[in-house]
């Protein structure tokens, strides 16, 4: 069947429905289906897809709307010709090789593959030089990486050497005119000579999904005032930047079911050489939306896996923040004490950066656990935004299961009362605004543990929890036992209380044994064996949850108690940290 004839068939045969519902989750909704619209972020669907009609709108921001050529084309940023293809082999209808399309169309055509043989024949080249004696300086680069022959194969990494126009003479020696050579930007004229755009610089091959190279990232050996360290290859009609991944010609393929979200190439490619095939990078930039598209089109929870410096946080959240809109499950691997995934797998290899991936951060306890360094918490009012941050964040959660979770995971790692912080939330959700009840304390203070001569010992709302929760569940004695040692806990008064309450004591008991002590003493113990801690109603689980997570906050604060600037200490420190925080203590 001719082009031009199979178009109108295609339509016909194919299910707009169904190839949309590949991209987009749609829900019927009377004659037509409703989805979140693909092209903006969004939290209320105003995609509208008409099976009758064939055709898909937008009724929200972006305006979008069109037919299923329109969508493929927008989506997949492929041509109107590509998109005509690709769904003639899903109805089996074969196009003959004709000239009905128009003279625009089929010169743009020639051009687009004109370019993608031009860059072919550079990388290529680029390598090349790699391993001559003019590209020592490139090899000599990749090697300090620790980059191996194999892995400089498979993504094609090469070599600008510091020759004027070397690269230009080659590919005009291959045939190439000026008009192609100077149109790819690859080349230009600097005073009337022709010459390389990228020179001294080792060389990134960009390859897209298809495994076309639409363009190059270039490294400079030797930075120049004012000179960028890294160059792209310009905006043209076979790439564009901002919609573009690095790897992802790899990652697009492979069988793990979430992407490794880098910052830069060499954390992907050192990623890859270490055996994981997902990892992709924004070749520096910040996430935006058509990179976000790329990632839709085979939709994985993705793992962000940005520096640890203050603006590695901050594309952390950019990041999350679009892809949570998507509707895309995101987490964060933290290489603490490393400062990115490059340095971390040199230095601990790739068994420890698999447990690093096996234990995933989701993304809002990381954010979380950034805003210590955002508030002085010392002022009210900086507690009040502080808190009204993380409350923000667990009600933009909407599955209640999750967002519970995720409330007794920030109590623990935060060092937080959940009773507290839970109802915090429940006045949010109910309109109310974040107060704080001063009779509820919401920090455990865990500074200062141990108690000076002459000074009020330190008071700890996580001691007192475990303690109360403790004596109202006799029957857990003997389990609590295996799992908290009494030089585990705060101060004297907690340990006193705690080998009462494992001698048998119950409440009552306690208040006989403490007639001889002081006012003072027996005021503290007396609001914490009357204090309810919100549990007083709860059923017998909520009360094994709660001790759980009082168990795992007193053995990471103990934890980090032994820390000191040893890297290694704290790396073992965080390694165990994951394996408290997964741990079920009291069942």
């Amino acid at each position: 069947m001719k082009f031009h004839d199979a178009i109108k068939e295609i339509k016909e045969r194919v299910s707009i429905v169904d190839v949309i519902g590949k991209y987009v989750t749609l829900k019927r909704s009377g004659s037509n289906y409703t989805g979140l619209c693909p092209f903006h972020n969004e939290k209320t669907p105003s995609f509208i897809v008409s099976e009758s009609k064939k055709i898909y709108r937008c009724f929200g921001e972006c305006n979008k709307g069109g037919n299923v050529y329109n969508f493929l084309q927008d989506y997949l940023n492929i041509s109107f010709r590509e998109a005509v293809l690709m769904l003639a082999k899903q109805v089996n209808i074969e196009i003959e090789d004709d000239d009905s399309r128009s003279e625009s169309y089929k010169k743009n055509d020639e051009l687009k593959k004109k370019l993608y043989q031009l860059h072919k024949d550079v990388a290529n080249t680029y390598y090349k030089i790699l391993f001559s004696d003019i590209g020592k300086p490139g090899l000599e680069y990749f090697k300090s990486r620790k980059l191996t022959n194999e892995t400089i194969l498979k993504f094609g990494l090469g070599y600008a050497p510091d020759k004027y126009g070397y690269v230009y003479n080659l590919m005009k020696e291959k045939g190439y005119d000026d008009e192609i050579l100077f149109s790819s930007k690859l080349f230009r004229v600097i005073n009337d000579k022709p010459c390389d755009t990228f020179y001294n610089r080792v060389m990134f091959p960009l390859v897209d999904t298809y495994k076309n190279v639409v363009g190059f990232q270039s490294r400079s050996l030797e930075p120049k005032p004012n000179e960028r360290k890294y160059v792209n290859s310009e905006d043209s009609i076979i790439f564009h930047k901002r919609g573009f991944l690095y790897a992802m010609n790899y990652a697009y393929y492979s069988k793990e079911n979430f992407y490794i979200l880098c910052e830069g190439n060499m954390d992907a490619i050192t990623i890859q050489q270490a055996g994981f095939d997902n990892a992709i990078a924004t070749m520096g930039t910040a996430f935006n939306e058509k990179q976000m598209f790329l990632l839709k089109r085979k939709p994985k929870k993705v793992y962000l896996c940005q520096d640890t410096d203050e603006a590695g946080v901050n594309a952390i959240i950019n990041s999350d923040k679009i892809l949570r809109a998507a509707g895309i499950d995101t987490y964060v691997i933290d290489f603490s004490p490393a400062k990115d995934a490059d340095e971390f797998i040199n230095k601990y290899g790739a068994s420890e950066f698999k447990k690093k991936l096996d234990a995933p951060i989701p993304t809002i306890l990381f954010y979380v656990s950034t805003l210590k360094k955002k508030y002085n918490l010392s002022d009210p009012y900086e507690q009040e935004k502080y808190f009204n941050d993380i409350i923000n964040e667990l009600s933009q959660v909407s599955n209640t299961f999750v967002r519970d979770n995720l409330l007794k995971q920030i109590a623990i790692n935060e060092q937080l009362d959940y009773g507290a912080l839970n109802q915090l939330l429940i006045n949010h959700l109910k309109g109310n605004s974040v107060k704080l009840d001063t009779n509820k304390p919401i920090f455990a203070k865990t500074e200062n543990t141990k108690t000076k001569e002459g000074t009020t010992p330190e008071i700890s709302n996580v001691d007192s929890i475990f303690i109360y929760l403790s004596f109202v569940n006799t029957d857990l004695k003997d389990k609590i036992k295996e799992v908290i040692d009494e030089s585990e806990l705060i101060n004297e008064i907690y340990k006193y209380l705690y080998k009462l309450y494992l001698d048998g004591n119950t409440i009552s008991d306690v208040y006989d044994e403490i007639v001889d002590k002081d006012e003072k003493e027996k005021s503290i113990i007396n609001n914490i064996l009357s204090s309810n801690y919100n549990y007083e109603n709860s059923d017998k689980q909520v009360m094994v949850d709660a001790l759980n997570q009082v168990i795992r906050q007193i053995k990471i604060r103990n934890l980090r108690s032994t820390l000191d600037n040893d890297l290694n200490k704290v790396y073992e420190a965080n390694k165990k940290m994951l394996e408290i925080n997964k741990s079920i203590y009291i069942k």
